[in-house]
């Protein structure tokens, strides 16, 4: 009973602890993604990457960095910049990371959509380690593509990510 007694009240310490968080979402960030010619059909890597600037995606709202308490993916789109080349990928999948952190799935289509030039990616659903990336400088964003037959030029598009913060006040 005794342990049982500790146990709740370290519970209740730690939640008192943590105290209420707000959520703020940022403001749009975009990201040029580039796939480099020679790119054939199947398997293709396309890596694009942001400086990470926390006063500009909280609207200079007043918050510490280390009061992050935790940052999701919202929402991707992506619109490719040549026209001609809507309907060559069949699948994607983005994932971010950062010099000190592993890679993190954040978002993925499958099938994609043909002859769109606008797509929107689904968020994974388990998104960790997104605020310690969010506290470094540069974070590098990269996108497998499955593509459906070779291409004979760079395929680039644009990438239109928002991010959700939890920070404590």
């Amino acid at each position: 009973m005794k342990k049982l007694v500790t146990l709740l009240s370290f519970g209740l310490l730690l939640a008192a602890c943590s105290g209420p968080t707000e959520t703020v979402t940022s403001e749009p960030i975009t990201v040029t993604m580039t796939a480099d010619f020679p790119l054939y059909e199947g398997a293709n890597t396309s890596i694009g990457e942001f400086e990470v600037d926390l006063d500009q995606l909280l609207n200079k709202q007043g918050f510490i960095v280390d009061n992050i308490k935790n940052v999701k993916l919202t929402a991707a789109s992506l619109t490719i910049a040549d026209s001609d080349y809507t309907g060559l990928m069949d699948q994607i999948s983005l994932q971010l990371t950062t010099s000190n952190s592993g890679m993190q799935k954040v978002g993925l289509l499958n099938p994609v959509p043909m002859g769109k030039e606008t797509i929107v990616l689904q968020m994974a659903a388990e998104q960790k380690g997104l605020a310690a990336m969010f506290k470094e400088n540069k974070i590098v964003v990269v996108a497998d593509i499955n593509l459906i037959e070779d291409l004979e030029d760079d395929f680039v598009f644009e990438l239109v990510m928002n991010f959700e913060f939890e920070v404590k006040p």
